[in-house]
């Protein structure tokens, strides 16, 4: 048991699929949206033989995932703390214990959004059977990596989140592969990513750096958190218009936004219509 009792095991498995396991699942359940909304759009492209459209909806489709995920990712790696404390009554060694693995399980929310995508792509396509051949190398590589990884004293219960990562990871790339190889739908996949990447770095990671910064005054995390999640949202509306991935003003005249856009209007003239 690698220096663990029986008790011990157990309960450190109750923090994982109890703590981590359920935080890390919401995200891929909201970007199931995304899914399904691409299959009767892209059939429909797929039906009509529209290839310039079928390349625009498949590559929308990937960096809107991209989009979601990445940020989702990387924040829920870097504040795993707070937002395990914020949402669970533990004490300081339950979320000792289960920060770290929420923090690895974290970075395999970007694979399980672009496995959820990729896979409706396929099955858009006509190729229903390659999501499960892809899937099932994924599962197979996460039995192996998980027994391999779990039974190292240096890792332990670790193993299991990044088994996790490495079939998700795989899954990923199987599918881009039959992407490729079977549909000729995605033509640059790293331009189609990057931006993405580019602008979840910056506006998750600025803020991170100022949290950190102001922890050593002794200011409460959790609160720094709380402020930090806005000025994320803000930021990454910035990047992402900056980068051209969205338009503010569309943005401003249609949803919600622009329900509280006329009065926004009577306080910012610069958000009147010219």
């Amino acid at each position: 048991n690698h220096g663990h009792t029986v008790d011990e095991a157990n309960a450190l498995y109750g923090i994982y699929t109890t703590m981590a396991v359920p935080i890390f699942n919401l995200v891929p359940a909201l970007l199931t949206s995304v899914s399904l909304a691409l299959i009767p759009t892209l059939s429909a492209q797929i039906s009509k033989g529209n290839r310039q459209a079928q390349r625009g909806t498949v590559s929308t489709s990937m960096r809107l995932t991209a989009l979601l995920a990445l940020p989702a990712s990387m924040a829920l790696a870097v504040y795993s703390r707070p937002v395990l404390a914020l949402l669970f009554h533990a004490d300081a060694n339950q979320l000792q214990l289960a920060s770290p693995m929420l923090s690895l399980l974290a970075l395999s929310i970007v694979f399980s959004g672009l496995m959820t995508t990729s896979n409706a792509i396929l099955q858009a396509y006509g190729h229903a059977k390659l999501p499960i051949y892809s899937m099932t190398a994924g599962c197979v590589i996460k039995l192996i990596s998980a027994y391999i990884l779990i039974s190292r004293p240096s890792l332990q219960l670790m193993g299991a989140p990044l088994s996790t990562l490495l079939c998700n990871a795989a899954i990923v790339g199987i599918n881009l592969y039959y992407l490729h190889t079977r549909t000729d739908s995605i033509e640059n996949l790293g331009k189609m990513l990057l931006q993405p990447l580019v602008a979840s770095l910056l506006s998750v990671g600025i803020p991170a750096l100022a949290v950190a910064y102001l922890t050593r005054f002794g200011i409460d995390q959790g609160l720094l958190f709380i402020g930090a999640v806005p000025i994320t949202l803000l930021l990454l509306l910035g990047f992402c218009q900056v980068f051209g991935m969205i338009d503010l003003r569309i943005l401003c005249s249609t949803g919600p936004i622009a329900k509280i856009t006329p009065y926004l209007q009577k306080f910012l003239p610069k958000l009147k219509k010219s």
